[in-house]
């Protein structure tokens, strides 16, 4: 088919073709259909030209896989230009533009993209494309050959997409085992628990678990992925800090929907002691302290069996009895005060295992 000359009647005809398309494309009347953003002028005049029932005769392109969720409320789908552009010139033809269609719900959105382009975005506003269900996107293209014929491509195969634009929620963490006290909290070795309950909606699902490690000498993010993703879990996850022993860290957590959504982070601030036999039989951390801001000192005795320590002044004073609050505890943990209730002047002090004066740590208060 000849291309027509262009005339005064290209727009009539144009929207001639539009109200065709609209009405007879693809069957069903219940179908409704929208054209997803203006048509540039140059294409305008291209498919006025066309005759209107050209019929499929070049390859089919096609469309860059399409991840099972996308993030938000709208999705751009791609295509490889460069390979479309190669197929038509090997045909002696000079490509056109290029026509694309996002289906979902018995609505048509489609479009015609320049031949310049390798993407389309489709957003059906005012609202954006809709979350939960599955819409499928398809390419076709145009072209010309150097008589002015005219020659459309068969649709591609489809790729679907379901839209998620709501955020995973993240409902608790917790550190398992961990040794919990006001202000304080530690774990013994490197290696801990991470408890995580977490879920997405009926149509998302978790895909990652993400720790990030924050502290004076360490700032580190690791990904557990969730095999397969799930629309909730509730599992704990082994973390091996790289913060020294005795260094305070916080480890903020959230988790990723298979979208990429992140959930708002939950943290939690703690350090770690070494297993037993690792380091010194007694240590008190942290050192110096100041219990006027709420600070304590933990006590750490490589001996089950003790179960008292004494906290004496410079002039050997008693100022304190620390007794376990579990006799299988190897902590203790002193506020800074005295028996009084009183919080103790600065300076130094000497915590003391009872009956073994061998066996001691110095503590510094400061106010």
């Amino acid at each position: 088919m000849k291309k027509h000359s262009f005339c005064l009647q290209c727009t009539i005809l144009y929207i001639l073709l539009m109200f065709l398309y609209n009405g007879m494309a693809f069957g069903s009347e219940n179908v409704k259909r929208k054209l997803e953003w203006k048509t540039d002028f140059e294409i305008e005049t291209y498919l006025a030209s066309m005759p209107n029932d050209l019929e499929p005769s070049l390859p089919a392109p096609a469309l860059y896989p399409e991840p099972e969720y996308t993030w938000g409320f709208s999705n751009t789908i791609f295509w490889n230009r460069d390979s479309i552009e190669n197929a038509v010139t090997a045909l002696d033809m000079h490509l056109l533009f290029y026509e694309v269609q996002a289906t979902f719900d018995n609505i048509i959105l489609w479009a015609f993209p320049k031949a310049s382009v390798d993407s389309a975005t489709f957003t059906n506003p005012p609202d954006g494309l809709p979350e939960g269900i599955s819409i499928d996107y398809r390419l076709r293209y145009y072209a010309e050959d150097s008589a002015h014929n005219y020659s459309m491509s068969y649709w591609s195969e489809p790729e679907s997409s379901i839209q998620d634009a709501s955020p995973p929620n993240l409902w608790h963490i917790n550190v398992l085992h961990l040794q919990e006290t006001e202000g304080l909290n530690w774990a013994i070795g490197p290696t801990v628990h991470v408890d995580v309950i977490a879920s997405d909606y009926s149509f998302g699902k978790v895909m990652q678990v993400v720790i990030h490690e924050k502290s004076e000498s360490c700032d580190d993010i690791i990904y557990y992925p969730i095999l397969p993703p799930t629309d909730s879990i509730n599992q704990a996850i082994p973390y091996t800090m790289c913060s020294p022993q005795r260094e305070v860290a916080e480890l903020s957590v959230w988790v990723l929907d298979v979208a990429g959504q992140p959930s708002e982070a939950k943290s939690i601030s703690l350090f770690w002691w070494p297993y037993e036999g690792e380091e010194n039989k007694m240590v008190c951390f942290p050192n110096p302290f100041n219990p006027q801001e709420g600070e304590i000192t933990i006590i750490k005795v490589d001996d089950p069996g003790i179960n008292r320590v004494r906290i004496f002044d410079p002039f050997g004073n008693l100022v304190k009895l620390l007794v376990k609050k579990a006799s299988s505890d190897i902590f203790f943990e002193w506020d800074g005060r005295n028996e009084r209730g009183d919080i103790v002047a600065s300076g130094g002090y000497l915590c003391v295992v009872e009956g073994n004066m061998q066996l001691y740590c110095k503590i510094a208060v400061i106010k």
